[in-house]
């Protein structure tokens, strides 16, 4: 893997051999579909056999390499579905938003038909979940119509019109839940560099600063959801995240940086030893 920095905004190949940049013109605006959907598009074109989305305000940190495998042990000819993290927001209808929703929610909240906690945009798969990427992408640019199906009523409101699905996030989360999905990733796209100050003021595996797990959910996730350092989201700030990169490259090479996971104040090696620890969770590391 490759990070990106500031300072290299133009992307050398000599700064960077092993990026491959890949060019597209994007959804035209006549299509009245959100920007976002390209996200889906640059799955499909990639080709690749399995990988991650990170957003144009995210970065990767040590050790995100081993979400690869976790991947492919996960997306699987039996579960040709993308992963999802778990979202920060635990969100529930409301509002405009009610109206998709409703093919979820017969009976109101809970959401019966909801099968996952809504999970945030940040996709993995592999070639398995190809696919499904596929086939809801042309759904939503088609302008297709779900139909109740035979767990509903056939009533308008169990209708689903999916050009009424706006962005990325929306869509898979309805396309996860419409086909049965039920994996999601513990939190492994912090929401905010600011975050990583748990791994860099950590004292061995005792955290000592930003030390909260993601808020619990009563259905999907009531433990409490653990954090796992592999990449972050909203680095709008160029300098900072460069210096974030640098401490915690300092501290790897050092061999001082606390394993990636942290759940209850602790950090976790591995996955196993988090299980054993914590049995209960739901979500996958």
């Amino acid at each position: 893997s490759s990070t990106c920095r500031g300072d290299e905004a133009d992307h050398h190949p000599e700064a960077h051999p092993q990026m491959v940049l890949l060019h597209s013109s994007p959804l035209p605006a006549h299509a009245a579909r959100s920007a976002s959907l390209d996200k889906l598009r640059a799955i499909l074109l990639a080709r690749l056999k399995v990988g991650i989305v990170v957003d144009f305000d995210g970065w990767v940190g040590p050790r995100v390499d081993i979400m690869f495998q976790r991947t492919q042990e996960e997306v699987t000819k039996e579960y040709p579905l993308p992963v999802l993290p778990v979202h920060f927001l635990d969100k529930k209808p409301e509002g405009s938003s009610s109206t998709w929703w409703n093919r979820f929610c017969p009976t109101g909240i809970p959401c019966t038909l909801q099968t996952t906690r809504w999970g945030h945009a940040h996709a993995t798969w592999t070639v398995w979940a190809l696919p499904f990427i596929g086939r809801w992408l042309r759904r939503n640019l088609r302008d297709e119509t779900l139909h109740a199906r035979s767990d509903m009523k056939d009533t308008p409101e169990n209708r689903l019109r999916l050009g009424d699905v706006s962005g990325d996030e929306d869509l898979l989360n309805v396309a996860i839940w419409e086909e049965g999905g039920t994996k999601q990733w513990c939190k492994f796209d912090i929401p905010d560099p600011g975050e990583y100050e748990a791994m860099l003021t950590a004292n061995g595996k005792k955290c000592k600063q930003n030390c909260a797990d993601i808020a619990a959910d009563p259905r999907f996730q009531p433990e409490a959801i653990p954090k796992v350092y592999y990449t972050t989201s909203h680095a709008v700030d160029p300098e900072a995240s460069a210096k974030y990169l640098d401490r915690l490259e300092d501290l790897l090479n050092k061999g001082k940086l606390p394993p990636s996971i942290l759940y209850k104040g602790k950090f976790y090696e591995d996955a196993d030893e988090l299980r054993a620890a914590h049995p209960q969770l739901r979500c996958l590391v």
